[in-house]
């Protein structure tokens, strides 16, 4: 029984060992993910290496928003300048201007929500300014924001 006793144990020991090295291989991630996420790093790993974990997840947001995110999701501004400069290719010198103005009324009723005054409103601004100016009324500054 001695000699069957020692490979025996040797296996049970193999065994245990496995078991402890495969707990461990998970083990490190879900402790490196529960530090990245902890609301406050610092409390597990102190003040210095916590602040360093912010850091780190501050840089990981920039990349992320920098690379993963497309710029017209985030500001509709840059894909109605897309909008408009795809489009304005297409026109003279002459009508520039008033081709830049019907790009963007094109986009804000068909491809995206914008904040503008649009030519509807336009209309309306317009016709007050000119009824101001012919009953020699002071016209004052105009601004969209």
């Amino acid at each position: 029984h001695g000699q069957l006793a020692h490979p025996l144990i040797s296996s049970l020991c193999s065994v245990i060992a496995m078991g402890i090295m495969r707990l461990l291989l998970l083990s490190i991630p879900v402790l490196l993910l529960s530090i990245f996420l902890a609301p406050d790093p610092s409390l597990l790993l102190g003040s210095d290496l916590g602040r360093l974990v912010v850091i780190a997840r501050c840089i990981g947001k920039i990349f992320t928003f920098m690379f993963a995110i497309p710029v017209t999701s985030v500001h509709p501004q840059f894909d109605a300048l897309e909008h408009v400069m795809k489009n304005l290719k297409q026109s003279t010198p002459s009508d520039c201007l008033s081709r830049v103005i019907d790009l963007v009324d094109d986009y804000g009723w068909n491809r995206g929500f914008l904040i503008n005054v649009g030519d509807v409103k336009g209309k309306v601004v317009e016709d007050a300014l000119q009824a101001r100016v012919k009953a020699g009324a002071p016209v004052k500054l105009a601004l969209e924001l």
